[in-house]
């Protein structure tokens, strides 16, 4: 893959003060995502939506179907800023279950279907379905084997445009290790890169040489560069807003079947009450009417189950039967009050674990909003002060300085 694009030779000059968040004051740092599940990804969410914003391509590929949270956020950020894109996931049939594939599928099906397909085949046979140059933005999240860094060195990139973008997910894992560490080291090695360590990790890669430049001044922000943690440190708390809400989904999802469970349980134990009091009646009624008639029926031994006591009397032979079908009620019913025992042990520990986790939720959430909001305002900040400063006299006066300086920069490189 590095072989085939030749980059540009120097990057962008490191930005200085509030030039170091003016490229990050965009509103869709704060949307929320539509499509929610536990994921690896969701802490990029964020940075997602700022990306595509601001790279506006108009064809995204993704290699790797995985839980559909990456793939679904670039297809909400492509429907509300109104692109007009195209957007292909590749199901490769490695990553879900038939189950949760089936939802994604049908997922897309009710809310992308106008500009977007889900296909089912291979990453050999889908390289040769897209035209030379026609893609934008490509997102690979697909396990990383030999295969996979061959198609990517030779077969791929002559279907990138010259503005494209490379994404991988997973650089502290699939990408983490022996061949795939390596080709990602050339790849950072070659071209401007942008890492985010949050989740499994995540490497851009502003792989075109036509490049935006957002992005080649967010690539001069390396470690150690004033401005770098500032930076990382804004995505990091927004994508702690997408975990926070999808703990919260998921745990009221829980305690909903719990008590679904709980419910059952305690029509299940009413019911057998209610069959277990009308044949004590009935047992009661046969009793009675046996000793009216001149016979007897030792209650004891009735309800104890001795046939050999109660035979003596008329009959008995209906109250062995009652007392037998008595006896499995019996049984019936000790097995389901042990069963609501049970479910109701584990509605008070979720009860419990729900008290606990609802608290340390608030806390974090409104911890989260609090420093999402103090993100924005320093963002909004920034900006205007910026915007003051090219306003100004000095600045206007200062351009042909600046113009000098960068000329001379220039020549130096």
């Amino acid at each position: 893959m590095v072989d085939d694009i030749t980059p540009s030779g120097q990057h962008a000059a490191p930005p200085q003060g509030s030039e170091i968040v003016a490229p990050l004051s965009s509103r869709t740092l704060f949307w929320r995502a539509r499509y929610l599940r536990e994921s690896r990804f969701l802490t990029h969410v964020p940075f997602l939506f700022w990306l595509i914003e601001t790279c506006r391509p108009g064809f995204v590929v993704k290699l790797g179907l995985g839980d559909g949270v990456s793939y679904f956020a670039a297809c909400q950020a492509l429907d509300k800023l109104e692109t007009q894109a195209d957007c292909v996931a590749i199901d490769t049939g490695e990553d879900e279950d038939d189950a949760d594939r089936e939802g994604i599928r049908q997922y897309n099906e009710d809310t992308y279907s106008e500009f977007s397909q889900i296909l089912r085949t291979d990453l050999r046979r889908a390289v040769n379905r897209f035209p030379d140059g026609s893609i934008d933005m490509l997102l690979v999240d697909v396990d990383a084997d030999e295969a996979l860094i061959d198609r990517l060195t030779h077969d791929w990139p002559r279907k990138l445009s010259e503005r494209a973008v490379v994404l991988f997910h997973g650089t502290r894992t699939r990408f983490a290790e022996g061949a795939a560490a390596g080709f990602l080291d050339r790849l950072v090695a070659t071209y401007p890169t942008i890492s985010l360590e949050g989740g499994d990790g995540l490497l851009l890669v502003l792989y075109g040489p036509r490049r935006h430049e957002k992005l080649k001044r967010l690539t001069a922000l390396q470690p150690g560069v004033r401005g770098y943690s500032e930076v990382h440190h804004v995505f990091r708390r927004l994508g702690a807003t997408h975990e926070y809400e999808w703990q919260s989904r998921n745990r009221e999802e829980r305690e909903s079947d719990l008590q679904e469970r709980l419910e059952a349980a305690e029509a299940d134990l009413a019911r057998l009450s209610e069959e277990k009091a009308k044949l004590d009646r009935r047992i009661e009624a046969l009793i009675d009417g046996s000793e009216a008639g001149g016979g007897r029926i030792d209650r004891a031994p009735a309800l104890e189950g001795s046939a050999a006591e109660a035979g003596a009397g008329p009959g008995s032979g209906e109250a062995d039967e009652l007392k037998a079908a008595l006896s499995e009620l019996r049984r019936e019913a000790a097995d389901r009050t042990t069963e609501l025992a049970r479910l109701t042990a584990m509605l008070e520990q979720a009860e419990a674990e729900r008290i606990d986790e609802v608290a340390d939720l608030a806390g974090r959430a409104k911890d989260a909003e609090e420093r999402a909001a103090i993100a924005e305002r320093d963002l909004k900040a920034a900006q205007e002060e910026r915007d003051a400063v090219l306003a100004s006299t000095s600045w206007k006066l200062t351009g042909p300085l600046r113009s000098a300086i960068r000329k001379a920069r220039g020549i130096k490189s």
